[in-house]
């Protein structure tokens, strides 16, 4: 059996759609600006349930936020303009979250493994702010990154490839960070030809 294809900006703009003048006003009382909300439309809202480490929509489950994850390319959160494609490239995935939990997040898809976009990592690029939380992220005005992925080796690619540095929240959060890069990763052998010069 195929599974069902999920479209994600009709998700978006359904989520968006149903947010009340009273959930616009709860949210700006968690300190996210109200541009991130109206004009850049980063806050949706939709009852969810999480399957299999994924959330569904599900009219009986609980309220959540819902976030859309955007890129330049898929494959790095790298962008020209890191600020217009955080808020306005391809959305990838959905994330939901809750105010009360900001720790706790599902992927819609499973396609997400960090949220921001960052300036190309060339000629001594600025540290970049990594948050722990998609709350930390929009109140910052949706600059730096989230790592969305738990896989140890999907993290240090991304942490790694912020050439000029990590800016993290707290030591307890640099720590974590600095545990993550450390990791020594296996590798095969590498021997030389017989014969080879």
């Amino acid at each position: 059996m195929q599974a069902a294809v999920i479209d994600l900006r009709a998700e978006h703009r359904a989520a968006v759609g149903a947010l009340t003048e009273e959930d616009r006003g709860r949210l700006a009382d968690l300190g996210i600006g109200p541009d991130e909300v109206g004009r850049f439309r980063m806050c949706g809202i939709a009852r969810v349930a999480v399957r299999d480490g994924l959330y569904q929509l599900d009219e009986e489950g609980g309220v959540a936020i819902v976030t859309p994850v955007r890129v330049e390319r898929p494959y790095t959160p790298e962008a020209r303009r890191p600020a217009v494609f955080a808020r306005w490239g391809p959305i990838v995935d959905l994330v939901a979250w809750h105010p009360s939990e900001p720790l706790r997040w599902a992927l819609r898809v499973g396609s997400a493994e960090w949220l921001g976009c960052i300036e190309p990592q060339y000629l001594d690029p600025e540290p970049v702010r990594v948050h722990r939380s998609v709350l930390d992220w929009l109140r910052a005005g949706c600059s730096g990154l989230v790592p969305l992925s738990l896989d140890r080796g999907e993290l240090y690619r991304l942490l790694s490839d912020c050439h000029g540095g990590i800016v993290a929240a707290d030591d307890t959060h640099a720590r974590d960070l600095r545990r993550a890069l450390s990791h020594p990763w296996q590798h095969p052998a590498v021997e030389v030809a017989d014969g080879a010069a």
